[in-house]
């Protein structure tokens, strides 16, 4: 980790910067990388100058120096370009200097290649070396470069395919690591550099002692804008960075073991429970984490304690709007943020309402000096003030300045409320919905069953909405906490008059009091919050407007109430839209419910038997999951519910009989049903993921649809797959896992040209692997462990995509071919405790010259002691580093040798 000050920092105008040899990927991988990033907002530095001089320029120095990540795309002819050459060293100098991410492509390329210049890294070095005789160090630089490059964790295009899967999963990959959090862009925002530089003072960065800094102001004010800001800056510095949001909130709806846990996930960068262990893995760890909007010293307490629980060296930084709570933990340094002064309320102020720093016509500047006077210099009065007059008319200012004008002392509050008022009644009910119902929520789901993708840009553009870059939906807490009174002042003695219902003690009052009225539109209940509630089976009879009911478990509730009536239930409105009901306790749904427009149906481990007795149309259903509805026999028929794209069964032990299934359904579970037979369903052409794990009583298999992506079978009675399988022709993961009567497979396996996975550990019954008689590119990972056979047969060359083959205590296995040699991209083989395996190539499959070089390890264990030794006796050193250092076949996985875990008899 660098150790440099934050003298160094240099600004940060760009994310990403890309280093790329252009005639090997500037029309396909890099432009479709170049574009996904830029979907996703991230700034994106790319230089497709076509002719380049012999060294790179200034100004593409700058760019690498101004950029929070550099991504270099490793590709055959890299090297032979000393452009190319020349980004690599000043990448990873700003790596070392400046403390920069760096993120290393393998495109078609080996890291092995590239770290010791092998293949086609090894002529371009050659010659470099002999043109750069009195420059020598300049090629020595350009290889150590190449070394120090190779050894990051990466990507390689030999373990994630296709190219669009790739990419995907390093966008991802980088969102993750400019530690984005989901609130507004602070970019636009004034006066940001100089409370930036205060806070970086306070923040002594570089220096070995662990700091707290706090921030505090009023709500608006812009902390958590400036938190984000610093921790954006300095993220990078860092072995583990976290930022929690809305700490109060979290804990409130979580509770703090929750909280804790995600802070300590996110610092180790995996899923982890809080233990004394990771307590002590974290008191090593240099880290930055950001605690926002605090208000309760416990909240500290738990989280960071006194700030020693972490490593020397880390940075805690708190935002609230109680100085107190940062007195009482005693924060190394307190930062309040002030409102902005005229000057910079002014500028954001035009940002928001004319989109632009400069003056607006004269005519609006009286205006726009009321407009500012009233917002006080608050960053969020005057952003949300600002977008609402924008692109107004001047008549529309002074109504909407007098009105604010005439309203109460708390400005803020009277600015949100105005550009509330001013939405249309589709806008202002969506308001409440999300504030009430859908922070955090994916956009995409809330515009499913809402039908409201204009209404959500249009909360956008007037700053009362925010979409994160993953997606999901956050409003600033006091633009929530203003749509949650105004719910409130609907009704401010009877909750049942309001419509919108989400704190559990209001919801109890109604259901137990039969309080519910026309009013209410929305319930959402976390069982976990609430006593045990038993209510009139006629409760929901006068919430005849009801669209929303979520009765849910939360993951991390502490407790489970029973939510139930005393009979089964009676009524649900037909407007409905969103039913979630978890643990339902009727034996079916209320005979007059007719749910013409509902959306999406969940009500796992309840106790329902049957659905309805007559058909319905389920014309807007587009979800339906019954998981482990242990009683329902009986799945009505689905074949007319002509939207329903994904619908889960799972763990229904009383279903026998496969469902009647709609032509556009896209994913279908049915694992752990007692279904005995697959039907002729290659009519669904749309179905893409089944699943029938742990249908013991399945065993057979009609007709599937061709465009199945995943097939998994694993844990049934299949005795044989059809050779019909080839017509399967999309499949891409293939699990028969624990088939125990499964025997063989069909040739005709061959055929599946996109198969990526083909899984088989635990079939005790399955003793030959069929003949491989075409080439098939795209398998990567082949699993037989567990399995009766006893060799493979040649054609196993013709896996020639193979990186990963478990054998693992195959007990009857002796041998494997010589061909396997021939597989160029293996990476991983496994023979542990191959009890009986004796001729092939023990020796040779360790030491043949034509072993791939890829192929980086091989577990031995107790079966290959012998051919260690002769092994272990081989004079060429790099032969050895080069075959044993490990390098995982899994997607994202690090390609250097410095990983946490290792593989018994695998050395580094």
């Amino acid at each position: 980790m660098a150790s440099s000050t934050s003298s160094n920092f240099m600004p940060e105008k760009y994310d990403v910067f890309i280093s790329f040899r252009g005639e090997d990927t500037r029309d396909h991988f890099t432009s479709h990388l170049h574009e996904a990033l830029l979907q996703k907002k991230i700034e994106t530095y790319i230089d497709n100058m076509l002719n380049r001089g012999d060294e790179i320029s200034p100004a593409l120095k700058k760019a690498i120096e101004e950029s929070k990540v550099s991504v270099i795309v490793f590709s055959e002819n890299y090297a032979s370009s000393t452009w190319c050459l020349d980004e690599l060293v000043h990448i990873i100098w700003c790596k070392e200097e400046l403390g920069k991410i760096v993120i290393p492509i393998f495109y078609n390329v080996k890291p092995s290649h590239v770290r010791g210049q092998l293949g086609t890294y090894a002529d371009p070095l050659a010659e470099l070396e002999e043109c750069y005789l009195g420059k020598i160090d300049k090629v020595h630089e350009w290889r150590k470069a190449l070394i120090t490059a190779a050894n990051l964790s990466g990507w390689a295009s030999m373990h994630v395919s296709p190219d669009s899967k790739l990419v995907k999963e390093i966008v991802e990959d980088i969102l993750k690591k400019l530690s984005r959090v989901p609130i507004e862009d602070f970019k636009g925002f004034v006066g940001m550099e100089k409370r930036i530089e205060k806070i970086e003072r306070m923040l002594e960065v570089g220096s070995r002692s662990t700091r707290i800094v706090g921030i505090f102001g009023m709500g608006g004010i812009g902390k958590t804008t400036l938190a984000r800001a610093v921790f954006n800056r300095f993220a990078s510095r860092f072995e583990g960075c976290c930022f929690l949001l809305n700490v109060r909130e979290e804990s409130k709806k979580h509770g703090l073991p929750n909280v804790q846990n995600i802070l300590y996930s996110e610092l180790l960068e995996e899923d982890r429970r809080s233990t004394s262990y990771t307590k002590k893995r974290l008191h090593f760890k240099m880290v930055l984490v950001v605690l926002d909007d605090v208000n309760d010293p416990e909240q500290l307490e738990v989280l960071v304690g006194d700030g020693n629980c972490f490593g020397s060296g880390s940075r805690i930084i708190i935002t609230t709007r109680d100085e107190q709570v940062l007195r009482n933990i005693k924060a190394n340094e307190i930062y309040k943020v002030e409102e902005l002064n005229d000057d910079e309320a002014v500028q954001l102020f035009h940002l928001a309402a004319f989109q632009e720093v400069s003056s607006p016509k004269k005519s609006y500047s009286k205006l726009v000096d009321i407009a500012v006077n009233y917002a006080g210099g608050v960053p969020l009065a005057l952003k949300v003030l600002g977008s609402f007059l924008r692109c107004q008319k001047k008549e529309k200012w002074e109504t909407a300045l007098d009105k604010i004008k005439k309203r109460s002392s708390n400005k803020l509050q009277t600015i949100l409320k105005t550009s509330y008022d001013e939405l249309d009644d589709s806008e202002q009910s969506l308001f409440l919905d999300i504030a009430c119902f859908f922070i955090g929520n994916e956009r995409n789901f809330v515009e499913r069953i809402l039908s409201c993708d204009i209404e959500v840009d249009n909360l956008v553009d007037k700053s009362l909405l925010v979409v994160s870059l993953d997606n999901k939906l956050w409003m600033h807490d006091l633009i929530q906490e203003m749509g949650q009174e105004i719910v409130r002042k609907e009704s401010i003695k009877e909750p049942g008059k309001r419509s919108r219902l989400w704190i559990a003690e209001d919801i109890y009052h109604v259901l137990k009091n039969n309080t519910g009225t026309e009013a209410v539109e929305g319930i959402c209940l976390d069982m976990s919050k609430t006593r045990d509630i038993n209510f009139n089976p006629e409760v929901f009879q006068k919430m005849y407007n009801l669209r929303y009911l979520k009765i849910y478990n939360s993951p991390n509730g502490n407790r489970e109430s029973n939510v139930c009536p005393y009979e089964d239930l009676v009524y649900f409105s037909d407007k409905l839209v969103y039913l979630q009901w978890d643990g339902y306790c009727s034996r079916f749904l209320p005979e007059n419910f007719i749910p013409d427009n509902l959306v999406e149906l969940i009500m796992p481990n309840s106790r329902v038997d049957r659905l309805w007795n007559v058909s319905q149309p389920l014309s807007s259903l587009k979800k339906m999951d019954l998981s482990y509805c242990r009683d329902l026999a009986k799945v009505p028929d689905l074949s007319h519910a002509s939207n329903l794209t994904t619908l889960s069964l799972q763990g229904c032990r009383s279903l026998n009989k496969f469902p009647n299934l709609p032509m556009n359904v896209t994913s279908l579970n049915l694992s752990k049903t007692s279904i005995k037979e697959v039907p002729d369903i290659s009519y669904a052409l749309n179905l893409t993921t089944l699943s029938l794990h742990g249908c013991y009583s399945l065993n057979k298999f009609q007709n599937l649809p061709r465009n199945i992506r995943s097939l998994n079978l694993s844990t049934t009675s299949i005795k044989e797959v059809p050779s019909s399988i080839e017509y399967v022709s999309c499949l891409e993961i293939f699990d028969l896992t624990d088939c125990s009567k499964l025997e063989n497979l069909p040739t005709s396996i061959c055929k599946l040209k996109k198969l990526q996975g083909l899984y088989l550990s635990g079939c005790m019954t399955f003793k030959n692997f069929p003949e491989i008689l075409e080439p098939m590119e795209c398998l990567v990972e082949l699993e037989l462990d567990r399995t009766a056979i006893r060799e493979l047969h040649s054609s196993i060359e013709n896996l020639v995509g193979l990186q990963s083959l478990h054998l693992e205590m195959c007990s009857n296995l002796e041998s494997v071919p010589n061909s396997i040699h021939n597989i160029r991209s293996l990476d991983y083989v496994s023979l542990w405790r191959c009890t009986n395996f004796k001729s092939s190539p023990s020796n040779e499959l360790l030491l043949c010259p034509d072993w791939p070089e890829s192929s980086s390890s091989l577990d031995v264990e107790t079966t290959l002691m012998g051919a260690w030794d002769d092994f272990s006796n081989i004079g060429d050193e790099s032969r050895r580093y080069n075959f044993f250092h490990r390098v995982p076949a899994g997607t994202g996985l690090p390609c250097s040798s410095q990983e946490d875990y290792h593989d018994p008899m695998i050395l580094d």
